[in-house]
């Protein structure tokens, strides 16, 4: 939620937590949109973040196999989950970003609106960017 992804960017945002490592079990989703926005900050344009979403397609193979071999999975029935709850499809990342845009104008704008300071954002591109 927004909440989740506000938090990943204020810890990014403060220099004394670098450096800074940050993921997920399967780090698709998520780490995905925490990704997504961090990049759309820093100015990178929606069809490079996408391109970027959808090489995790490729690095899920062994957590897959791991998931649907492990019994834990089985009991909990993910393992049984169809292909595409796996998938990182570079169109859905697209769609995210576009609403996105549409509904606060930027991933600034958005983050902005949800309390993440000018200076913050600064910082960001400052730690990330120099």
């Amino acid at each position: 939620n927004g909440d989740s992804v506000m938090m990943a960017l204020r810890e990014i945002a403060a220099p004394e937590r670098h450096p800074v490592v940050y993921h997920c079990t399967a780090g698709k989703d998520r780490t995905g949109i925490v990704t997504a926005m961090l990049l759309a900050i820093l100015g990178v344009d929606h069809e490079t973040i996408a391109a970027d979403y959808h090489v995790t397609t490729a690095n899920m193979v062994p957590i897959i196999e791991r998931i649907r071999s492990a019994q834990v999975y089985k009991d909990n029935g993910l393992a049984d989950a169809p292909d595409w709850i796996f998938a990182s499809d570079p169109a859905t990342m697209l769609a995210f970003l576009d609403r996105m845009t549409k509904m606060y104008g930027s991933a600034e704008a958005w983050a902005l609106q949800r309390g993440l300071s000018a200076d913050e954002i600064a910082s960001i591109r400052s730690l990330l960017l120099d």
